[in-house]
């Protein structure tokens, strides 16, 4: 389906249904469908989280990460430019859906 991420060395059995915004761990064995908005794992591979709750985890940790550290001292960018492509670029996003 769409918007899917499969990790590297996951195997997929024949004949099993992959729903749409799913991440798939590396190394995971996928012997049953998985449904959409799941991140799964493991051998057998089972579902860890919903996708949604993945992304929140995600944006939460990456804006403590640049809080704590700045993201100038990462990527050579002042944190007002930063925020400034970060909104061009949502903004972007949200006029191509």
């Amino acid at each position: 389906m769409d918007n899917v991420f499969i990790g590297s060395g996951t195997r997929i059995l024949y004949g099993v249904r992959i729903g749409s915004n799913v991440i798939v761990g590396s190394g995971s064995l996928v012997n049953k469908d998985v449904p959409d908005n799941s991140v799964v794992a493991g051998v057998p591979a089972r579902r860890i989280c919903s996708f949604d709750e993945y992304l929140a985890k995600a944006t939460a940790y990456s804006e403590d990460f640049r809080q704590r550290y700045g993201i100038s001292r990462l990527h050579g960018v002042s944190d007002a430019l930063a925020q400034q492509l970060y909104a061009d670029f949502c903004a972007a996003k949200e006029k191509s859906e």
